[in-house]
C-alpha cells in the first residue's frame, strides 16, 4: 500500500493532490468521470445511511459508492 505523502504528493513537488472526489467537494461533477472508472477492490459489508432518506435519483449509485470506498480504503484518507 502507498504511504500517504506518497499518494499526496508522488513527485515531491509539494503540490498536493486530491486522492479522492470527497475532498474537493466536487463528487457529483462529471470532471471526475474519466477519473473514477477503476477496478474496485473487495470492500467489507457495509451499511449506507443515505438509503432511507435521500431520494435514490440525489444520492451515488452502489457502484460508484463502491469505487468512493475503494479509493478511502487504499490511501486510509
Amino acid at each position: 500500500m502507498m504511504c500517504k505523502k506518497q499518494a499526496r504528493d508522488p513527485n515531491n513537488t509539494g503540490v498536493v493532490a486530491i486522492l479522492h472526489p470527497w475532498e474537493s467537494g466536487m463528487d457529483n461533477s462529471p470532471a471526475w468521470d474519466e477519473s473514477m472508472t477503476f477496478p474496485i477492490d473487495p470492500l467489507p459489508p457495509y451499511e449506507r445511511q443515505d438509503l432511507t432518506h435521500v431520494n435514490a435519483n440525489m444520492r451515488p449509485t452502489k457502484e460508484t459508492y463502491d469505487r468512493y470506498l475503494t479509493l478511502l480504503y487504499r490511501y486510509e484518507i
